[in-house]
């Protein structure tokens, strides 16, 4: 799913304005003229006053599903593979920000979900990290943002949730990591690893590429600094982090870096690259991408099953036109073979001549995804629909050991959007302008249909935009747009490239720049079957 392409200038004008909206916001943020409604402190305290009235623990049977979400945290049970552990999460729905601090319990057998209240409990969060060990779920960080987003706030508390009892505690240790959020955590035997992450300071945003160990034995907290002259990983946010027997694998992230002219801009970096931590040393090296790695994208996730990790999602923002950009939300999955370090697409292995309709979750960041018993579970996050932010609610699983479909367990439900009018009024009045000079000619008639036509679109429904998720309407000028997305994923390497000549390619042609593909996903196809796999030759 694409932004719809404008006329080039059009693209450069509306961030433009975006920029200039950001700067007002930056500079209220700085003066510290915010509304009521976007003072932090008083929002937190007021937060703190009711979470001061809760008396004791309450179980809400069989609610409702939670509702829309991205940068939430979804856990498996330690001790019963079969329930599922959310917390927190943001919902932006074009106008506010909300960001919640609910927890909900989900029997996956039973298709039920607990809501569960508890005094002493973390305040509303996003983009912070959960793990799961023993009969308790350990949380840092996040972010918490005001409804207007002139403000927001990055956490350094360190929360401990007893899955018994459901009772939360804040573990006031010395030595903790700094605020941020857009952090990793993994588990690595009894020690939880924390990398990386950022923290905004309202004049600047700082990425962090520290490392920090909790010993969930000794309960301690240890910073591993780098030694002199050893690699080390370059600051960043929201990668991700993996582990397999003593090595913890880092892949992607992103960072801002100031241009070196005058203007003092920032440039977004999209990281691509693979290290890999010895955990008994901590010694990073950097490890050579083979096989058929992933093309680069931000915002995607990663889980372990067995010897692989599972990647899916993504964005990748392309120059299409001039200066337009178009975002291509990612739904494929790529795996990494962890004992042999190679990638390859991960292919779904169900009968292609079946009628029925075959499931797959849409493209979207952000999301949560675990691993139980075999099974794959993917919930929420975000994607965009004509320059519509959609935030999502779906959960879907994918049985890891058969890769034969996709099961959508809950369906994306709608969800409110409204949009700020401020783009809008300018835009009508650019267009009042423009109508009411006495030298219009053919050429403005055209534009003027051209932007009836955008604002048409602006203004399809949610519902139109959930059947689009859904896959149950065409995409909106899906033919102007093939082309270029054809080209988009060409050169990013996915993997219909692989699978289908490009027009004009011979077979041979074909087969002799897939090759490595075919044998990877030969293998992938088999490793579970026994069977041999057999090497395309020429």
């Amino acid at each position: 799913m694409g932004k719809k392409g404008k006329k080039p200038g059009r693209g450069k004008e509306k961030t433009e304005r975006k920029t200039a909206k950001s700067e007002g916001k930056r500079i209220r943020r700085e003066s510290k003229k915010v509304s009521e409604e976007d003072d932090i402190d008083a929002i937190l305290r007021n937060i703190q006053k009711e979470e001061a009235k809760k008396k004791e623990v309450h179980v809400e049977e069989n609610v409702p599903a939670p509702s829309p979400r991205s940068n939430c945290t979804l856990s498996i049970n330690p001790v019963k593979e079969t329930e599922l552990i959310l917390y927190g999460g943001e919902f932006y729905n074009g106008n506010k920000t909300f960001v919640y601090g609910d927890l909900y319990r989900y029997d996956v057998e039973k298709n039920e979900w607990k809501l569960i209240s508890s005094p002493n409990s973390p305040p509303p969060r996003s983009a912070h990290q959960a793990i799961a060990w023993k009969n308790n779920i350990y949380i840092f960080g996040g972010e918490f943002t005001s409804p207007n987003q002139e403000r927001f706030h990055h956490y350094k508390d360190f929360w401990m949730l007893d899955l018994k009892t459901n009772q939360w505690e804040q573990l006031l240790l010395k030595g903790c990591p700094t605020a941020r959020s857009g952090h990793r955590m993994v588990i690595y035997k009894h020690k939880i690893i924390i990398f990386g992450g950022f923290y905004d300071t309202l004049r600047e945003v700082r990425y962090y590429n520290d490392l920090h160990v909790f010993d969930l034995d000794q309960f301690k907290w240890q910073e591993i600094k780098p030694r002199p002259g050893c690699l080390w990983p370059s600051p960043r946010s929201g990668f991700q982090l993996f582990v397999y027997q003593d090595e913890i694998f880092l892949y992607g992230g992103y960072s801002k870096e100031v241009s070196p002219d005058k203007t003092g801009s920032e440039k977004g970096i999209v990281h691509s690259d693979l290290w890999a931590l010895d955990p008994r040393t901590w010694e990073w090296c950097k490890v050579k991408k083979v096989g058929i790695p992933p093309g680069l994208r931000a915002s995607f996730s990663m889980c372990i099953h067995k010897k692989r990790a599972v990647l899916f999602g993504g964005v990748v923002d392309m120059e299409v036109e001039g200066d337009v950009l178009m975002s291509l939300f990612m739904n494929e999955l790529y795996g990494f073979q962890l004992d042999t370090r190679r990638w390859y697409p991960l292919e779904l292995r169900k009968d292609r001549s079946t009628k029925d309709k075959v499931v797959r979750p849409c493209g979207r960041i952000n999301s949560c995804m675990v691993v139980g018993r075999d099974t794959l579970y993917l919930y929420g996050g975000m994607m965009e629909v004509n320059d519509r932010e959609i935030t999502l609610d779906d959960l879907y699983s994918l049985n890891l050991s058969k890769l034969d479909e996709w099961k959508c367990i809950i369906p994306a439900s709608e969800s409110e959007w409204l949009e700020i009018s401020e783009d809008e009024d300018e835009e009508d009045t650019e267009d009042e302008e423009s109508n009411s000079g006495s030298g219009a000619d053919e050429t403005d008639d055209d534009e003027e249909d051209e932007d009836t036509e955008d604002h048409t679109e602006k203004a399809i429904d949610l519902g139109n935009a959930v059947s689009i998720i859904r896959g149950e309407k065409k995409n909106i000028r899906r033919k102007e747009k093939r082309a270029r997305i054809e080209q988009i994923r060409i050169s990013l390497g996915l993997a219909d490239s692989q699978r289908t000549p490009k027009p004009g390619e011979s077979l041979k042609d074909f087969y002799k720049r897939t090759n490595t593909y075919w044998q990877m996903a030969a293998y992938e196809h088999t490793q579970h079957t026994g069977k041999v796999s057999l090497n395309l030759r020429l």
